[in-house]
Parts: structure tokens; C-alpha cells; sequence
């Protein structure tokens, strides 16, 4: 692999890892551009491997958060499990979906 191809993959790397902050514009913006660099560099997203670690995020019960049924399919911000359209999971604004389980006692 050469210099530049590695870069490459260091920075889409390095984006993918920005798209799961708390600061919703950050996110935003480094998966639109990882997409773009992807893209641009005709790679391919291969499943089963990361080269860095998911981060789980532990949540903690909210008083704003709304018990809702899912639009679509999913993970859980908690626990990374899946869940489909349609099931009942917890939501808020500044913590994402999470399982009704792993909320800690939702409404």
C-alpha cells in the first residue's frame, strides 16, 4: 500500500471515529466527508473488522427523553445492540436511541 493510500485510510479512519461525537455539526460534518473521501478514492467498506474501537456510551436516565416507536432500523448509543423498525425504544435529543432496557427505568 502506498504513502498516500495509507494516509487516506488514516484520515477516513479518524472521521469515522468524529462521526460518533456529542457535538451534533462534528458529527455531521466528518461522516460527510468520510463519505466524500470514500467516494473520491472509490474504496471499499468492507464489514466484520474495524482498526479502532466503537466507543459505548453509557447512558443515564433523562427526564427529556421519550419512549417512541422506531422509524427505522437501529443501534442502541448504549449498549450498540440493534434494534428493527418498530420496536419501542427510549429517545432523546442530545443522547440518540437507546433500548428500553437500557435505560434505566423509562417512562
Amino acid at each position: 500500500m502506498s504513502v498516500a493510500a495509507s494516509t487516506t485510510l488514516e484520515r477516513v479512519e479518524k472521521l469515522i471515529a468524529l462521526s460518533a461525537s456529542d457535538r451534533e455539526e462534528e458529527a455531521r460534518t466528518s461522516a460527510m466527508l468520510a463519505c466524500k473521501l470514500i467516494r473520491e478514492h472509490k474504496l471499499k467498506v468492507v464489514g466484520g473488522f474495524l482498526p479502532f474501537p466503537i466507543p459505548v456510551i453509557k447512558m443515564k436516565p433523562s427526564a427529556d427523553r421519550r419512549v417512541m416507536i422506531a422509524k427505522f432500523d437501529g443501534s442502541c448509543r448504549c449498549c450498540q445492540g440493534a434494534y428493527r423498525k418498530g420496536d419501542r425504544i427510549a429517545w432523546s435529543i442530545a443522547q440518540g436511541p437507546i433500548h428500553l432496557s437500557c435505560n434505566g427505568g423509562a417512562r
